[in-house]
């Protein structure tokens, strides 16, 4: 068998009658090679993770579809808060929870949002956190900076919904049409919020989109009160509904506690529902 030479090419007799070539290139342009390789790419569009995912299946995103569902399913309404000032907020949450919410959403409509969601990770840790009114890929990395869970928004884009699967993120995108749960669905989500709820038809319209969406869960939002909330959570396609009734501004503002305390609690409660 002759010497190996980098570059070259060597060749092999087999017993038998079969002559083979293997042919080596060096090691310097193979790098070179593999370097024009991932440049291609990424001209693509693609990231290296992606292709492996592509190739083999990978599953890359550790906040499946399925996942959100089990996050939104104990909780049965999650509450919508506005933040008017960081240490209410603090407080709110903490009453919450200790009223028997899991999780609460936390808006991004006003400058103190991302300071309130800070403070209430480091106070209130057990809470679950959901960075709300999230409307593009900038807002989503500063939510998720600033300690949520996962987020929710209004509406849906193909903006949003990519950089929170290229970034592994936990979305709930809002859906007002079909068209738009078909667009969740081709970006691997399961899991929606119809918003507004009751201005597009409440509960006929989820009756309606469960026939053509069977494998899809819903979070209605908008309109939602304590009188018909348990005739959403009754329906097989909801996971759970958002209110803010039990953290209404004027409550807030003028900390009664006590009286919130017992509307997130009747919320919590399975009479009824």
């Amino acid at each position: 068998m002759g010497a190996f030479r980098a570059g070259g090419e060597k060749k092999l007799r087999i017993k038998g009658s079969y002559n083979f070539r293997i042919y080596f290139i060096p090691v310097r342009t193979g790098l070179i090679l593999f370097r024009l390789a991932l440049a291609l790419v990424r001209v693509l569009g693609y990231s290296f993770k992606n292709v492996i995912k592509q190739l083999f299946g990978e599953v890359e995103n550790s906040m499946q579809p399925s996942a959100m569902k089990s996050i939104l399913s104990p909780c049965r309404v999650l509450p919508v808060i506005t933040v008017l000032d960081v240490g209410q907020t603090v407080t709110l949450s903490r009453t919450l929870l200790d009223s028997g919410m899991p999780a609460v959403e936390i808006t991004l409509r006003t400058p103190a949002a991302l300071e309130a969601i800070a403070a209430v990770k480091a106070e209130v840790p057990e809470l679950q956190i959901a960075a709300g009114t999230v409307t593009n890929a900038a807002e989503l990395d500063a939510a998720m900076s600033a300690g949520a869970d996962f987020a929710v928004s209004p509406g849906s884009t193909p903006a949003l919904l990519g950089a929170a699967a290229e970034r592994g993120v936990g979305l709930v995108p809002g859906v007002a049409s079909p068209s738009e749960i078909m667009l969740g669905l081709d970006h691997g989500l399961d899991t929606f919020k119809l918003f507004p709820a009751t201005a597009l038809g409440g509960i006929p319209m989820l009756k309606a989109l469960g026939g053509p969406f069977p494998q899809v869960n819903f979070c209605p939002t908008g309109g939602l009160t304590p009188e018909n909330f348990r005739d959403y959570l009754a329906l097989p396609n909801v996971v759970c509904c958002g209110g803010s009734w039990m953290v209404a501004p004027a409550l807030v503002e003028a900390g009664d506690w006590k009286h919130i305390a017992a509307l997130a609690a009747d919320a919590m409660a399975l009479h009824g529902n």
